[in-house]
């Protein structure tokens, strides 16, 4: 008897262990994507004022 509620013990841990761990990596995935758009708009935003600022120092200057 004292061993199938240790087992059950064990069973409801690794269950609720499992589901922890799928929420956190879940959370940590979505976190990354997160992260790694904001990077990449960052990175677009960057890319597109050094565009800009290279295309007007390549205007003609008429003094």
């Amino acid at each position: 008897m004292r061993i199938v509620a240790v087992q059950d013990i064990q069973e409801k841990f690794k269950l609720h262990f499992e589901s922890d761990c799928q929420i956190l990596f879940r959370t940590l995935a979505i976190t990354i994507v997160k992260y790694k758009t904001e990077l990449e708009i960052d990175m677009y935003r960057i890319n597109s004022q050094e565009a800009v600022s290279y295309q007007i120092s390549q205007l003609p200057v008429y003094v």
